[in-house]
Protein backbone atom coordinates (compact mmCIF):
# COMPACT_ATOMS: atom_id res chain seq x y z
CA UNK A 1 0.00 0.00 0.00
CA UNK A 2 1.30 3.46 -0.90
CA UNK A 3 2.02 6.00 1.82
CA UNK A 4 0.53 9.49 1.73
CA UNK A 5 3.59 10.99 0.04
CA UNK A 6 3.45 8.44 -2.78
CA UNK A 7 -0.30 8.92 -3.12
CA UNK A 8 0.08 12.72 -3.29
CA UNK A 9 2.81 12.43 -5.94
CA UNK A 10 0.67 10.09 -8.02
CA UNK A 11 -2.23 12.57 -8.11
CA UNK A 12 -0.26 15.09 -10.16
CA UNK A 13 -2.14 18.17 -8.91
CA UNK A 14 -0.38 18.56 -5.56
CA UNK A 15 3.03 19.66 -6.81
CA UNK A 16 3.09 23.00 -4.97
CA UNK A 17 1.97 21.35 -1.73
CA UNK A 18 4.69 18.71 -2.14
CA UNK A 19 7.37 21.29 -2.95
CA UNK A 20 6.50 23.20 0.22
CA UNK A 21 6.36 20.00 2.27
CA UNK A 22 9.81 18.99 1.03
CA UNK A 23 11.19 22.47 1.64
CA UNK A 24 9.93 22.49 5.23
CA UNK A 25 10.77 18.86 6.00
CA UNK A 26 7.13 17.95 6.50
CA UNK A 27 7.26 15.46 3.65
CA UNK A 28 8.83 12.97 6.09
CA UNK A 29 5.59 12.92 8.08
CA UNK A 30 3.73 11.78 4.98
CA UNK A 31 5.84 8.61 4.80
CA UNK A 32 5.16 7.56 8.40
CA UNK A 33 2.30 5.29 9.36
CA UNK A 34 -0.79 7.20 10.43
CA UNK A 35 -3.42 7.68 11.18
CA UNK A 36 -3.22 10.95 9.25
CA UNK A 37 -5.74 13.33 7.83
CA UNK A 38 -4.38 15.69 5.22
CA UNK A 39 -6.35 18.45 3.54
CA UNK A 40 -3.78 19.21 0.86
CA UNK A 41 -4.55 22.24 -1.28
CA UNK A 42 -4.31 21.45 -4.98
CA UNK A 43 -2.19 23.45 -7.40
CA UNK A 44 -5.25 25.43 -8.61
CA UNK A 45 -5.99 26.37 -4.98
CA UNK A 46 -2.44 27.63 -4.46
CA UNK A 47 -2.57 29.64 -7.67
CA UNK A 48 -5.57 31.52 -6.28
CA UNK A 49 -3.17 33.14 -3.80
CA UNK A 50 -1.70 36.49 -4.69
CA UNK A 51 1.59 35.94 -6.54
CA UNK A 52 3.47 37.78 -3.80
CA UNK A 53 2.00 35.44 -1.14
CA UNK A 54 2.92 32.35 -3.12
CA UNK A 55 6.46 33.66 -3.59
CA UNK A 56 6.64 34.40 0.13
CA UNK A 57 5.68 30.81 0.96
CA UNK A 58 8.40 29.56 -1.35
CA UNK A 59 11.00 31.68 0.45
CA UNK A 60 9.85 31.69 4.08
CA UNK A 61 10.03 28.13 5.39
CA UNK A 62 8.53 29.08 8.77
CA UNK A 63 5.48 30.59 7.12
CA UNK A 64 5.14 27.59 4.78
CA UNK A 65 5.54 25.21 7.74
CA UNK A 66 2.72 26.95 9.64
CA UNK A 67 0.44 26.86 6.60
CA UNK A 68 1.02 23.18 5.93
CA UNK A 69 0.67 22.29 9.63
CA UNK A 70 -2.91 23.56 9.43
CA UNK A 71 -3.54 21.12 6.58
CA UNK A 72 -1.94 18.02 8.12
Amino acid sequence: MANLLETARARGDLTIFLQLAERTGQDALLTEPGPWTVFAPTDPAFTQLRPRKLASLAQDTEEAHRLLAHHM
